[in-house]
């Protein structure tokens, strides 16, 4: 006999509680996932940690598997903070502290739920909780802890997935994210000729030659023709991001800098083709240089000297994600889709500018994943997890695998 909803709520809120006193900034899971890995032992349920962190564990048996996803990590915690962000606290119905929302409270959620389920019932689940998802790559130094999954363990499993990244509306409504953005992220490096201060006409200053180039980023963008998504009922049409978020030169103040270089955050919708994209950025870059080139090539000659720019990819660039229209996934989708409107009343079917696991998990794994989590504020000061949500996707964490497999 399963326990009921209150009993696991509360369970829920005090995991969080503890999961966000543990500090997890990326590439600091060690602590974490240990803890983790000893909560689920603790329920009885076998448990192991892989090689790069991650914390895996497999209850029941069947033909198809759910499996609940997320990360453990969080990004640091910004200049402005009023709490200490290691010490949650509960101050009406928010819980504050670093990673609470994203995503501390539905990691938590999916292992109480998770936990109650194995011990209570025989549905085929897995649970899977991930370092480096805000910042890994898919170098073997610094993987991408859902890309290691998905190359080893879940190879060749038939299931599908919820991720538990935040999925409410400003209303503090619960909504279903069927896809997401993709990304391409790029390091754009200038080169120009070093001087003295004192001297500019016998340099090129790099920072002047790469304002050039980010004002063409800038201009290269049409913001008024946002792109339509399909399947989904809110979130209709997104605007593909670009933003320049990093800017860095010289070091020295009398010193003209010979080097400049941007980082360009290039968010790509849903029906983006993003090689495209690369081959689009690079010869904006190519050109820009050409035309500067060729302005300042008096002054070049005189200085026997040539300007340039590198276009590098940082990070691990990937395409958006949808979910796809596989009979599994439409399974899940109508599982949580009815869990969802019990819950709320209605159901919203909503896209996401944020990137998340469920791309890899579909990508490298063919594990079809919905996102579905309690979270709603990311990468902020004071952050906090408002907890009637929490409370929702206990719930819909439980009810969703018994709709599923009954």
């Amino acid at each position: 006999m399963c326990r009921d909803y209150e009993e696991l709520y509360r369970e829920a809120v005090e995991l969080t509680r503890r999961l966000v006193s543990i500090p997890s900034v990326i590439g600091s899971e060690e602590e974490i996932s240990k803890f983790l890995a000893d909560w689920l032992a603790d329920k009885g349920l076998m448990v192991r940690r892989d090689e790069v962190g991650n914390v895996i564990s497999m209850s029941g048996e069947g033909p198809l598997y759910l499996l609940y996803n997320g990360h453990m990590d969080t990004v640091p915690p910004q200049p402005g903070w009023t709490k200490d962000p290691f010490d949650p606290v509960i101050e009406g119905d928010k819980l504050y502290g670093l990673g609470s929302s994203d995503m501390k409270g539905g990691l938590a959620a999916m292992a109480v739920a998770y936990a109650e389920l194995a011990n209570c019932t025989h549905l085929p689940l897995m649970y899977t909780a991930v370092v480096r998802e805000e910042g890994g790559d898919d170098t073997l130094e610094n993987m991408r802890g859902a890309l290691h999954l998905a190359k080893t363990f879940l190879q060749g499993k038939k299931a599908v997935g919820i991720v538990g990244e935040g999925s409410v509306d400003k209303d503090g409504k619960l909504i279903i994210r069927i896809g997401h953005n993709g990304k391409l992220r790029m390091k754009i490096k200038v080169r120009g000729v070093a001087g003295h201060g004192s001297r500019p006409d016998y340099a090129v200053n790099a920072i002047y030659l790469a304002m050039e180039v980010v004002r063409a980023f800038k201009e290269s963008y049409d913001y008024t023709n946002p792109i339509k998504i399909p399947k989904v009922t809110l979130d209709s049409e997104i605007r593909p991001p670009l933003s320049i978020n990093v800017f860095r030169a010289g070091g020295a103040i009398n010193q003209i800098p010979s080097e400049a270089e941007f980082l360009v955050d290039r968010r790509i919708v849903y029906g983006e083709d993003i090689e495209e994209l690369r081959r689009r950025y690079s010869s904006l870059v190519e050109h820009v240089i050409e035309g500067l080139r060729q302005e300042l090539a008096p002054r070049l000659g005189e200085l026997g000297r040539d300007i340039g720019a590198d276009v590098e990819e940082i990070g691990m660039n990937r395409p958006p994600y949808m979910l796809p229209d596989t009979e599994e996934a439409t399974r899940l989708l109508n599982a949580a889709k009815k869990v969802v409107k019990d819950l709320e009343g209605k159901v919203e079917l909503s896209y996401g500018t944020g990137y998340t696991d469920a791309e890899i998990l579909w990508s490298f794994a063919g594990i079809p994943s919905i996102i579905l989590g309690p979270g709603a504020r990311a990468h902020v000061q004071d952050e906090y997890l408002d907890l009637d949500p929490l409370k929702k996707v206990v719930r819909a964490y439980m009810d969703i695998p018994r709709l599923m497999f009954r």
